[in-house]
């Protein structure tokens, strides 16, 4: 179980809608470098086998060496489908299959 302080800060999406977002390229490597760098921190307190990553296409193209963060022996899977209905059934159909 995670503690209360060991839980990733939320923040505000920037601008008004996340997808209709436009960054820029200086704006996508200062935003990677700063949430790899929590995400690293995180990781050197919690261990995960598998970790579930639900983002649509144009977010999918920003998590460059997302996956070089974790451990080389925890898996990857991403969300299947397109759009937020299959997205979901598919989140849904994974948390059934992986819960304990």
């Amino acid at each position: 179980m995670i503690s209360a302080d060991e839980k990733i800060v939320y923040k505000e999406p920037i601008g008004r809608d996340w997808r209709r977002l436009s960054l820029n390229e200086d704006d996508v490597l200062k935003i990677q470098k700063s949430t790899y760098s929590v995400l690293k921190k995180f990781l050197e307190k919690n261990h995960y086998d598998e970790v579930y990553v639900n983002v649509g296409k144009n977010m999918l193209k920003h998590l460059i060496d997302f996956e070089k963060t974790f451990p080389h022996t925890t898996k990857i899977t991403y969300s299947k489908g397109r759009g937020i209905g299959p997205k979901m059934t598919d989140m849904k159909r994974w948390i059934e299959t992986n819960a304990k």
